[in-house]
């Protein structure tokens, strides 16, 4: 059993080895951004920062980073399972239910629930 892990933790330990001081930079002034426009919501609508990054992240699936944006922004202006965003329906029911949440960062990691998205929100959260 430990071998796996053993392997992935090998590959992962050589693709990072592989990069440049640059592109490591490049990653956090990313999420550093990202951050910073979540900020930006969260003063424009009057909403806790920790759920309009949970909404960003709920809204993300299938949806490029530009595109990501407009929609957290209109979803926030008017949060409803009827708001157009460029993701799926499922998406957009945790996006409301991290919306009428207490928005602690467990509480939103339950209703993201997939790897990715609770990965997504965490990167940029604890950027």
């Amino acid at each position: 059993m430990n071998t796996l892990l053993e392997q992935h933790k090998t590959k992962i330990i050589a693709l990072f080895n592989k990069t440049t001081r640059k592109n490591l930079d490049d990653g956090f002034d990313w999420y550093q951004g990202a951050y910073n426009y979540a900020y930006n919501l969260s003063i424009k609508h009057g909403i806790s920062i920790v759920k309009v990054i949970g909404i960003m992240a709920a809204l993300s699936p299938n949806n490029k980073w530009e595109r990501n944006k407009i929609d957290t922004d209109k979803f926030l202006s008017v949060p409803s399972l009827e708001t157009k965003v460029c993701t799926f329906m499922n998406q957009r029911k945790k996006a409301l239910a991290i919306f009428h949440s207490q928005g602690t960062v467990e509480e939103i990691e339950r209703i993201l629930k997939g790897i990715k998205t609770v990965n997504f929100f965490n990167n940029i959260m604890f950027y």
